[in-house]
């Protein structure tokens, strides 16, 4: 890949970036003290994410297991709604930005990230420049997309 071509995709993945923090708003408002949705779904990511963290660094105990449900039996997390590439990406950045804005910083990078992906997949097809982020526009922040807002 010619370094024109590497810049044209930053500029690129910073206008998918720029686009996700106007989708989301007011987030970013709220980056590091709220989450995205209303308060039932919506606290169920910072919780995998904190208790991937807890249960690997604090506990050393199996992540995927959870004393805290189902008390006193116990939680087989394996089946559960569980992010674990999230909370594999989350596990570091908890202790530098906290919980709420670990959880934005991740959900509005994946807004990004899912149009620009879908950009350079469409550009491999061979779709023009254009059309090709329209694709990605439209794959990132469709109506179905918008739905993480509110749950």
């Amino acid at each position: 890949m010619t370094s024109k071509k590497i810049g044209a995709n930053a500029v690129i993945l910073l206008l998918f970036a720029v686009l996700a923090v106007l989708f989301t708003y007011p987030l970013i408002a709220h980056f590091g003290t709220d989450y995205p949705g209303l308060p039932t779904e919506s606290q169920n990511n910072p919780w995998n994410m904190w208790h991937f963290r807890n249960n690997i660094a604090v506990l050393h105990e199996n992540p995927l297991w959870s004393d805290y449900q189902f008390w006193p039996l116990g939680a087989n997390l394996l089946l559960h709604h569980y992010t674990l590439f999230n909370d594999a990406l989350a596990f570091y950045l908890l202790p530098l930005l906290g919980l709420a804005a670990t959880h934005n910083l991740l959900f509005i990078s994946f807004f990004a990230l899912s149009g620009f992906f879908m950009y350079l997949f469409l550009r491999d097809w061979k779709l023009p420049g254009l059309a090709a982020f329209a694709g990605g526009f439209y794959f990132a922040f469709s109506p179905v997309a918008g739905w993480h807002l509110t749950c």
